[in-house]
């Protein structure tokens, strides 16, 4: 019972929140982002790993990278080193709600990046909150039915597993798309 009082409720906070949110949307080359905000839901240390090698691979490009992350725990594991650009959401973060409530939220959600990347491969709300009300210029994820209203492209990930190739098809995407 306290399981979907808790989705609605959130679901009822988000809708409302997303109604007054107002941010200016823009599309440009991946060639002239030079702020990219990602959110990834981590469940093991190769994960960790893996979204460290991603920002890596942006921040070599010239890009300031901040990671919104997730970890279904109410302590970060000892192998997650929070730092200045990657934060760190765990349970004890949430509101009764599910809605994320610490002091990088609001800067997360208010900073205008040029690219949100929604890596998160799942339907989890904390994301999709988070996801809804930035102010990120253009968001792109997975296709999702749920997240549809909140991202400005989808692209269909075919291996979930493989973030890093989901990562290069959104970079090809980006190359290609603002040349037609």
């Amino acid at each position: 019972m306290f399981t979907k009082l808790k989705k609605i409720g959130g679901e009822y906070i988000l809708n409302k929140e997303f109604k007054k949110n107002h941010r200016s949307k823009f599309f440009q080359n991946i060639n002239d982002i030079k702020s990219i905000a990602i959110l990834f839901n981590i469940n093991n240390e190769e994960e960790y790993k893996n979204i460290l090698k991603i920002a890596k691979t942006f921040r070599a490009e010239k890009k300031t990278v901040y990671i919104v992350s997730f970890v279904n725990e109410k302590v970060i594991p000892n192998y997650i080193t929070p730092t200045i650009n990657f934060d760190v959401i765990t349970l004890k973060n949430l509101n009764f709600f599910n809605i994320p409530k610490n002091n990088f939220i609001n800067d997360f959600i208010n900073n205008e990046y040029d690219l949100l990347i929604d890596l998160s491969n799942d339907n989890n709300f904390i994301f999709k909150y988070l996801l809804a009300l930035s102010k990120a210029k253009l968001k792109i994820g997975d296709f999702s039915e749920e997240k549809k209203m909140y991202l400005d492209l989808m692209i269909k990930n075919t291996d979930k597993k493989d973030v890093k190739l989901f990562v290069e098809n959104i970079k090809h995407y980006l190359t290609v798309l603002k040349k037609i």
